[in-house]
């Protein structure tokens, strides 16, 4: 938890961009919303459907509204879908944005790290593990940044006016809704927690390929020029040899 909200700092330099970003998700969740609002108020005041007959079960359905009232509902309709889109246009766009500035940065910070460490830590480590961190690492910190820190907020937005909209129509449908919520919280922990105790195992199968990769990128990268590999590669040949493979 401590080195996810130390990955935060990576937003200083956007914090606009950020709040820009926050400001499309609040109104994407707001026109989420407002949808079905205006679906309801179509039919209920557009149409204004009555049973007509005094046997209500063998009565007909009469509409009773106006047209005038049925295309401003649908041009409402509309027009809160086109406003959804361009909220969540800006929501996706400013989230992408700001994802890949940041693993920018983090690339750069990594990279000024690595050319300040001593000769005796790049003799030791291995190539593979370094692009790992490079690659795979700050690729999920993007991940972080996007799905995460910006998404978060519109998922907690939407379920929170979700169940408020279910008590106003309907507290006892709403209830018997929210009795489902705990086993499905408590399925997704235990799959949660299940993919934890996989990680070690996964942890040790990527180690035990990383001296693989190591060799592969020691025999055809520029950098084995630099980046001396040959004494923990169990696959060393020479160059020439390689290429005739």
């Amino acid at each position: 938890m401590h080195v996810l909200i130390r990955l935060l700092t990576f937003l200083r330099p956007y914090k606009r961009r950020v709040l820009l970003a926050w400001l499309c998700v609040c109104g994407s969740s707001a026109f989420v919303l407002v949808s079905p609002q205006l679906v309801r108020w179509a039919i209920d005041t557009g149409l204004q459907v009555r049973i007509q007959g005094v046997n209500s079960a063998a009565g007909s359905s009469v509409a009773l509204g106006s047209t005038h009232t049925l295309v401003i509902a649908s041009l409402a309709i509309v027009a809160a879908a086109g406003a959804r889109g361009v909220f969540a246009y800006g929501q996706t766009y400013l989230a992408e944005w700001v994802s890949q500035r940041v693993a920018y940065d983090l690339r750069n910070a990594i990279y000024d790290h690595l050319q300040r460490l001593s000769y005796a830590y790049h003799d030791r480590a291995q190539t593979g593990q370094l692009m790992s961190r490079a690659t795979q690492d700050v690729e999920g910190v993007r991940m972080y940044i996007s799905m995460g820190v910006l998404r978060l907020l519109y998922l907690v937005i939407l379920l929170l006016a979700v169940l408020g909209l279910m008590l106003a129509a309907n507290w006892q449908l709403a209830l018997v809704s929210w009795a489902f919520l705990p086993p499905i919280a408590w399925l997704s922990a235990a799959n949660s927690s299940c993919s934890s105790r996989l990680m070690p195992y996964l942890a040790a199968m990527f180690s035990a390929v990383t001296p693989m990769w190591t060799c592969v990128i020691g025999q055809v990268s520029p950098s084995a020029i630099i980046e001396s590999s040959s004494s923990s590669c169990p696959m060393r040949t020479p160059k020439r040899a390689f290429f005739r493979m």
